[in-house]
């Protein structure tokens, strides 16, 4: 029977100490409220002569009692103790002295007398391995690591239970501040060199739990030799128990970084693993390279991280500037690119955020170090399993006026695909002395697959650009975007100058437009500020802006205001417009006395009626109305106007979309029919789209010339007709196709496939009639309609393909035996081999059939010419094969298996 300590590698002898020491202490106090406070202590001897010490105690502090539970052990682990590196490192460089855990009753820490009082009860066994401070009882439960760094000591407490983020440590009379960049690093300051090595801050985190816990102490320090300086993020050590008492040591390290510089040449390089680990993470590790000359810089910057799964995710982003290659009127000045591997490029949401874009930005935040670049590349790329990316762009100056950049990126995924361009331009005028304009603008274009999405954006950063003077910040954006299949919003479409109407409630899916303007702050007194807008959308368009200007010097006041709203909708034509103006001012001199006039205008129509208001001062405001006050429905238009002018005299259409075949070939010239004249089409892939200009409320397909059937989901909804003012318009469509004069059978589901087809109309033709006294509706009401029937896609079926109607080889007796073009093709079994039968496994063979073939091949070829099919262009094919017979060895590296058949 093995002994217990070999049972499974565990010795738990080594484990447990040889005891010492013991001692209780037990106090009686006078006072009630400070109750009997006692104390007991345990000592002893582990493996490798290391002392362990156990100690509890328990005393009244503000009427509660606490007991709290102290264990400590020395430990005396450096950084000499590393494997590879440690025995070049100074012995001075650091390392672990004691480790410590403590455990305390639940409740509020205890107050400065309850702690010294509990000191006081744990003394009798030895002094503490690691000073109990209030740093320690901070949680419910925490460790406590004696750190020796440039030599200086240092201790650290770590809650486990019940602490929040930051953690006082008052023997330092400094702040201990949680890092969770490193997975809960608590940091503690330094600053102090130790010859050519200075150390920053230390550091301490724990991993895992119970039996499997690892304490880690982190340094964060520097090193110079020679105009190098080596940095490390996160240089330590973790610890781990071993069974038979002694401590395993391993390295730890977050980051290291290298810098030179000499002249006018700069380099630095950095890598940097990243924590915490994003979802779906098990490794995830940064690098940074910069390199910097007195004409030209590069910067490489990229991210390797290991999936859950197995997977790999990689991306690397690149840039290049300071060139100068003239190309005509382009003066290329820098180059970008980029690449990711089940990477995601996250694009701007918003043209305002293109240029502190990483694939655009002049300058990543190099100056603060690599990690603040690393976690700023970390918030733009993220590992994304199953994607890929690719961008790749320049930098250039046009005209020498206009620094641009540009970058078009390609995002794919197994369910999406983006294309995407991010364009950044800045113009000064003039380029050399005094400027009086410069404006930067941001834009993308991006097409999204799955979404259907075609977006045009663009913005002014009011940052950089101004007018006349840099006090006059000019801001405002542009947006063109329009929605294709499989997007639900198919047919609706905007452009915008600025935003839109003030009251226009705006669609979800239309972009967010910053308005057209500017803000000039002309000394202390005078203040401008003005703005406009214009928008287009299917039923309606918009214009509009916005002045005013303030003077403000002592006692007087001033102002000017002005607007110009105006909403115009399509059909039927309807337009409803308001303008004013105020002026006023105000003197504060033996009270406040104010002054103000001004008139507004509203128009709507037709027919045009309006109100007029003027305010004056000390009179009642004079209200002017003209035009008929009640608005009245627009006159309804017949269906000859309406399809003449609003459809523009559009009418059913039968298109074919597939299977139509070449046309014959006469005299060398490829003919393309006309008039009524037969198109030859394929049975395989033959397809036919109906599509009406107007809602079908109902399609049927004919099934003979007496019957109809309706077609499957072919039965639509009643939809409004706005220019003519019916409200559930009754619009049903047959579909009848016809072979000569017979028609043919479209219900028959062996030889047709129907499927219906819906698309998204303009509301201001197809929507609701407008109500009695209705505007042009600037508030919005739905810009599209639908999805609604409108037609029907025919598609052939293929056809039924049995056992032996395969395309084989014939006899060309066979084909001489039909006449005209409607000649069945034989099919197997009616033929038999012409030539030579080769031999297996021989090329010989091969090439004595072939040319033996070759003029009944030409032959087949020239009669299904003949028939319309052609295969070589406009000229049959005249290659007999011989080229290729003759080069047949060149060809085949080795003897072809052949299979005669019986």
């Amino acid at each position: 029977m093995p002994e217990p300590s070999e049972v499974q590698g565990f010795s738990p002898v080594a484990w447990v100490p040889a005891l010492t020491e013991g001692a209780a202490r037990l106090e009686f106090a006078n006072d009630k409220r400070q109750g009997t406070g006692l104390g007991l202590g345990l000592a002893g001897t582990a493996a490798g002569g290391r002392v362990w010490r156990v100690r509890v105690a328990s005393a009244v502090d503000g009427g509660k009692r606490v007991a709290v539970l102290v264990a400590g052990a020395g430990v005396g682990v450096g950084l000499r103790d590393l494997p590879v590196v440690g025995g070049r490192l100074p012995s001075a460089a650091g390392g672990i002295d004691a480790l410590a855990l403590v455990a305390r009753t639940a409740g509020k820490a205890p107050s400065g007398a309850g702690l010294a009082r509990l000191q006081a009860l744990l003394g009798p066994v030895g002094r503490d391995e690691v000073e109990v401070t209030p740093a320690a009882l901070v949680g419910r439960a925490g460790v406590g690591i004696a750190v020796r760094v440039a030599g200086l000591q240092r201790q650290v407490w770590v809650p486990l239970a019940g602490a929040s983020n930051r953690v006082a440590d008052v023997a330092l009379g400094q702040e201990g501040v949680r890092d969770r960049r490193f997975g809960g690093v608590v940091w503690v300051a330094v600053d102090r060199a130790v010859g050519p090595l200075r150390v920053h801050r230390v550091g301490v985190a724990l991993r895992g739990a119970g039996e499997s816990l690892v304490v880690g102490v982190l340094v964060d320090a520097s090193f110079s030799a020679g105009g190098v300086v080596f940095d490390s993020w996160g240089l330590g050590l973790a610890l781990s128990h071993r069974s038979d008492g002694s401590w395993a040591v391993a390295g730890e390290l977050q980051g290291l970084g290298v810098a030179y510089r000499a002249g006018g040449v700069q380099l630095a390089g950095a890598f940097l693993r990243q924590r915490p680990l994003p979802q779906d993470v098990e490794e995830l590790v940064g690098g940074l390279l910069v390199v910097k000359a007195p004409q030209v810089s590069f910067l490489a910057a990229g991210m390797y991280a290991q999936l859950r799964g197995g997977r790999v995710s990689v991306f690397v982003i690149g840039r290049a500037s300071g060139l100068a290659i003239a190309l005509g009127p382009v003066l290329l000045t820098g180059l970008v690119g980029g690449l990711g591997y089940n990477s995601q490029l996250v694009l701007p949401a918003q043209p305002e955020q293109v240029p502190s874009h990483p694939l655009l930005a002049s300058e990543l935040p190099v100056g603060k170090g690599p990690v603040e670049v690393l976690k700023y590349l970390g918030e733009k790329v993220r590992p994304a399993a199953g994607q890929l990316w690719l961008a790749a762009g320049a930098e250039f100056g046009l005209y020498k006026t206009v620094q641009a950049q540009a970058v078009v990126v390609v995002q794919v995924s197994a369910s999406d695909a983006t294309v995407a361009v991010l364009a950044l331009a800045a113009a000064q005028f003039p380029q050399q002395g005094k400027p009086y304009a410069c404006l930067t603008l941001g834009m993308q274009a991006l097409y999204r697959v799955a979404t259907g999405e075609i977006a045009v954006l663009g913005a002014l950063d009011p940052a950089r650009s101004y007018l006349v003077h840099p006090d006059c910040r000019v801001q405002g954006g542009f947006a063109l975007c329009t929605w294709v299949p499989p997007s639900p919003q198919v047919g609706d479409f905007v452009f915008t100058l600025g935003g839109y109407h003030p009251a226009y409630r705006r669609p979800e899916h239309y972009p967010v437009v910053p308005r057209l303007g500017f803000a000039w702050s002309a000394g202390d007194a005078v203040s401008v500020r003005g703005e406009c807008y214009a928008a287009v959308t299917p039923s309606m368009v918009m214009v509009g802006g916005k002045l005013k200007v303030a003077y403000a010097a002592g006692r007087v006041k001033a102002w000017l205001e002005a607007h110009l709203d105006a909403a115009v909708q399509w059909e039927p034509l309807t337009y409803d417009v308001s303008l004013g103006v105020r002026v006023g001012a105000e003197i504060s001199y033996c009270g406040t006395h104010r002054v103000e006039l001004g008139a507004t205008l509203h128009l709507w129509g037709p027919p045009t009626a309006g109100v007029c208001q003027v305010h004056l001062p000390l009179v009642p405001d004079i209200t002017v109305r003209f035009g008929e006050q009640q608005r009245t429905r627009p006159r309804p238009l017949s269906w000859p106007a309406f399809h003449s002018t609003v459809l523009a005299g559009q009418q059913p259409q039968a298109t074919v979309s597939d299977g139509l075949l070449p046309q014959t070939v006469k005299g060398g010239t490829r003919q393309t029919g006309g008039g009524r004249e037969p198109v030859a089409v394929s049975t395989e892939g033959f397809t036919a789209i109906a599509r009406t200009p107007v809602p079908c409320t109902q399609v049927r397909i004919r099934k003979s010339a007496k019957h109809t059937d309706l077609a499957p989901g072919g039965q639509g909804r009643a939809v409004g007709l706005r220019p003519m003012a019916e409200k559930d318009a009754d619009t049903p469509c047959v579909v009848t196709l016809k072979q000569g004069s017979q028609v043919v059978d479209l219900t028959d589901r062996s030889a047709w496939r129907v499927r219906v087809i819906h698309d998204r109309l303009p509301a201001a033709v197809f929507g609701a009639p407008l109500q009695g006294g209705e505007g042009p509706s600037p508030y919005g009401d739905g810009e599209v309609l639908g999805p609604v029937l409108v037609g029907l896609r025919l598609v052939c079926a293929e056809p039924e393909i049995k056992a032996g109607d395969a395309l084989d080889p014939v006899d060309k007796s066979r084909l001489d035996a039909g006449k005209g073009p409607r000649v069945a093709m034989p099919v197997s079994g009616w033929w038999r081999p012409v030539g030579p039968e080769p031999k297996p496994g021989c090329r010989d063979a091969v090439a004595a059939a072939v040319r033996a073939t070759a003029e009944q091949r030409l032959d087949l070829l020239q009669e299904w010419s003949r028939h319309g099919i052609e295969l070589g262009g406009d000229q049959p094919p005249q290659d007999d094969l011989t080229s290729y017979a003759d080069r047949l060895f060149s060809l085949l590296p080795a003897d072809p298996l052949l299979v005669s058949v019986p």
